[in-house]
C-alpha cells in the first residue's frame, strides 16, 4: 500500500469552477488524540532503549518503520486486477446535504496502470467537475509511482499508543523531507501487530494552490479482497473567495478476478479474527526484514 492525497487536487477544482461565492471561511483543527505524549524524534537513527521502553511492546523505530516499509512492498507484490466502485460527495460549507453526488469505478491493472469512468452524477454540475480532477489525478500518481511512507521521503516520531478498528496501533507522526504536494505532514496510525497504516490525519506537505488556504485530510485503509487499499477519504478545506468546501469519498464495492490469500492484508484479517483471549503473533509479511524471522 501506498499513500498519496489524491483529493487535495478537489479543492483547486473547486476553486476555479465555484467562482465568486460568499460565506465565511470555516477552519478544522487537527484531532485529539485525547492523550498527552512525549514526542521522539526519529529520523532514521536508533531509539534509545530506555525511551523506547516507556511505550507497551514498542519495538524501536527502525523496527517498526522497516516493517512499514515491507508491508508497503508485500502488498504491492501481491495486487491483482480489481475494479472499486466509489461515491463522491460535494458540500458547501456547514450544509448537511450534498451540493453533488457522483458514482464513479476506478480499474487497475497492475504494476501502476489506472484507468476510471463516472458511472452516474447528479445534483451540481461542479461536483463532476471536480471527481474528474481528483481521478485524472489519482492516475496521474499511479502511472508516475505514488510516493511510499519511507525513509526516502519522510522522517519519524513517535507519538504513543491508540486504538482504531479495535485494532492496537503505534501513532506516528510524518515529517516529509520536501515540500511537495504528492507528499503528506500528520499522523498515521500503524497496526501493532502487522505494521498496517491504518489511518491517516493530516494535510499535504505543500499547498496544491495558491487558492488554498487550509487543507485537512482524513483517510482510513483496510482489506479488500485481500489488498490493503483506501476504504474511505474526507477533505475539507478553506477556498479563496470561497469559503469552506468538503468532499468525501467513500468505496461502495470492489471486484477482482481473485481473492489475494497470502499478502499482509489477508494476515490482518485473520488476527482480526483471532480469538482476543489469544496473544497475537506478527504476520509473516511484517515479520520479513525487520530482524524477527529471515525468509529463505
Amino acid at each position: 500500500m501506498q499513500i498519496s492525497p489524491p483529493l487535495a487536487t478537489f479543492f483547486l477544482g473547486a476553486a476555479l469552477a465555484a467562482g465568486a461565492q460568499t460565506g465565511a471561511p470555516g477552519r478544522i483543527a487537527p484531532p485529539s488524540l485525547g492523550q498527552t505524549t512525549e514526542t521522539l524524534l526519529v529520523s532514521s537513527d536508533p531509539v534509545p532503549a530506555a525511551t523506547a521502553a516507556r511505550a507497551s511492546r514498542f519495538p524501536g523505530l527502525q523496527v517498526l518503520v522497516t516493517g512499514i516499509e515491507a508491508v508497503q512492498r508485500a502488498n504491492h507484490a501481491h495486487m491483482v486486477p480489481f475494479t472499486i466502485t466509489r461515491e463522491y460527495q460535494l458540500f458547501s460549507g456547514d450544509d448537511q446535504e450534498p451540493k453533488g453526488v457522483v458514482v464513479a469505478e476506478v480499474h487497475f491493472q497492475p504494476p501502476t496502470t489506472k484507468t476510471w469512468e463516472i458511472k452516474k452524477a447528479s445534483g451540481s454540475a461542479r461536483a463532476e467537475k471536480v471527481v474528474r480532477s481528483v481521478l485524472e489525478r489519482e492516475v496521474k500518481y499511479a502511472n508516475a509511482g505514488k510516493a511510499a511512507i519511507a525513509r526516502e521521503h519522510y522522517d519519524f516520531r513517535y507519538l504513543g499508543t491508540g486504538e482504531t478498528d479495535h485494532r492496537p496501533c503505534y501513532i506516528l507522526q510524518l515529517l516529509p523531507k520536501h515540500d511537495d504536494d504528492k507528499l503528506l505532514r500528520g499522523r498515521i496510525w500503524v497496526d501493532r501487530d502487522t505494521f498496517l497504516i491504518h489511518r491517516f490525519e493530516g494535510e499535504p506537505a505543500k499547498s496544491p494552490s495558491w487558492w488554498i488556504k487550509d487543507l485537512k485530510l482524513f483517510t482510513t485503509y483496510g482489506d479488500l479482497g485481500g489488498i490493503w487499499l483506501t476504504t474511505s477519504s474526507r477533505g475539507v478545506a478553506d477556498v479563496r473567495l470561497v469559503g469552506s468546501h468538503t468532499m468525501t469519498e467513500h468505496t461502495l464495492s470492489y471486484r477482482a478476478e481473485r481473492t489475494v490469500v497470502d499478502g499482509p492484508a489477508a494476515d490482518m484479517t485473520r488476527l482480526a479474527r483471532a480469538p482476543t483471549s489469544l496473544p497475537y503473533r506478527p504476520s509473516p509479511a511484517a515479520a520479513l526484514g525487520v530482524g524477527i524471522i529471515t525468509g529463505r
